[in-house]
C-alpha cells in the first residue's frame, strides 16, 4: 500500500505506482471472492485518488490500473471506468479502487 497525496508528496509515476498495487490487490481479492469460479470480465472499475487538490491528472493514475487488470485478464476485462480525485482517502491511502465483476456460474 502507498500512502500519501498525489501531486503533493507523491508524483504521477508514484500514484500509477499505487494504482498498479492496488489492482493487484483487487485481483486478489476478486480470485477470493469467485471462490473457484472463472471471472468472466470486469464490467465497471471505480477509482479514488487521494490528490493534491490542483492535481488534474487523476484519469492518468487509474489509466494504471486499468491497464493492469487488461494485462492480467485480456480484452474480457475491458470495463467501464469512473476516476475521482478525492480530498482524502482512509489511512491516507494515495489510491482506492472497487469494481464490478462477472465470474462463471
Amino acid at each position: 500500500m502507498i500512502t500519501g497525496k498525489v501531486g503533493a508528496e507523491l508524483t504521477l509515476d508514484q500514484g500509477r505506482e499505487a494504482a498498479r498495487r492496488a489492482a493487484e490487490n483487487l485481483l486478489a481479492v476478486l480470485e477470493i471472492a469467485a471462490d473457484g469460479q472463472a471471472v468472466e470480465g470486469i464490467l465497471l472499475l471505480r477509482g479514488q485518488v487521494n490528490a493534491a487538490p490542483d492535481f488534474s491528472q487523476v484519469h492518468k493514475v487509474i489509466d494504471a490500473a486499468s491497464e493492469l487488470i487488461v494485462e492480467r485478464l485480456g480484452d474480457k476485462a475491458r470495463h467501464a471506468r469512473t476516476a475521482l480525485g478525492c480530498a482524502t482517502l482512509p489511512n491516507d491511502n494515495a489510491v482506492t479502487l472497487e469494481a464490478i465483476a462477472r465470474v462463471s456460474a
